[in-house]
């Protein structure tokens, strides 16, 4: 007996539930069939902001987000192939240098995380970087990004992260990966007072609110992008 063919999948809208998660991310309809992001902080609860606040909590939106892990015998060329990309190499372990509306975190020896305010990120490195010799990952909608700044920023990030922020310690232009409350998440410090957390998108939700809880004995505020 003949088998009958299946019919074409047709790309349609789908949504992916869970227990603790809202919606991750839909599907546009139409030929392109390209994804729509969506924040992981659409259903945030913030409390109103307190006058004088101490503190403001906002999520930050970078155009694309992409990491590369380069193979240990070619790191050294695949260093220096992003400099010339982005015409500025990137820094020593557990630094975040800029460039153009680039900026790129070093975690690793041969492994970056790059932001970019451009939508093609992943595709200029690709294009850039020898497949046989890095691999690049494009995270823009598997990321959340916030940024905690004021007087009370450091304190706050205090109650649960083991990371001496002190300006002594850690200046503007670090970068270290930690732990918040069972979270792992990358703090990048951008000014005096101001860092940058970085984490796995299915736990944006839940840092946010974290850092709201632990900034109410300071009065602390959120802001949409």
């Amino acid at each position: 007996m003949a088998r009958r063919s299946m019919p074409p999948i047709r790309c349609v809208a789908r949504m992916v539930r869970s227990r603790s998660a809202r919606r991750a991310f839909m599907i546009l309809k139409g030929a392109g069939c390209m994804a729509d992001r969506l924040s992981a902080l659409a259903n945030l609860a913030a409390p109103p902001t307190a006058n004088g606040a101490s503190a403001m909590l906002a999520e930050l939106r970078p155009a694309a987000i992409a990491q590369v892990t380069a193979w240990p015998e070619p790191a050294k060329s695949i260093e220096e192939a992003i400099g010339k990309l982005f015409s500025k190499a990137p820094g020593p372990v557990g630094t975040v240098v800029e460039r153009g509306g680039v900026s790129m975190v070093t975690l690793a020896p041969g492994r970056y995380l790059l932001f970019s305010k451009a939508d093609d990120l992943a595709s200029a490195l690709s294009a850039a970087l020898p497949a046989s010799d890095a691999a690049v990952t494009d995270l823009s909608h598997a990321r959340t990004m916030l940024r905690l700044s004021g007087e009370a920023a450091a304190e706050i990030l205090g109650k649960g992260l083991a990371i001496d922020l002190h300006t002594s310690v850690f200046a503007p232009g670090r970068a270290a990966q930690s732990v918040i409350h069972h979270m792992d998440v990358l703090v990048i410090g951008r000014k005096d007072r101001v860092f940058d957390l970085v984490v796995s998108r299915g736990f944006g939700l839940s840092l946010a609110e974290w850092l709201l809880d632990a900034g109410l004995e300071y009065g602390i505020g959120f802001q949409s992008p």
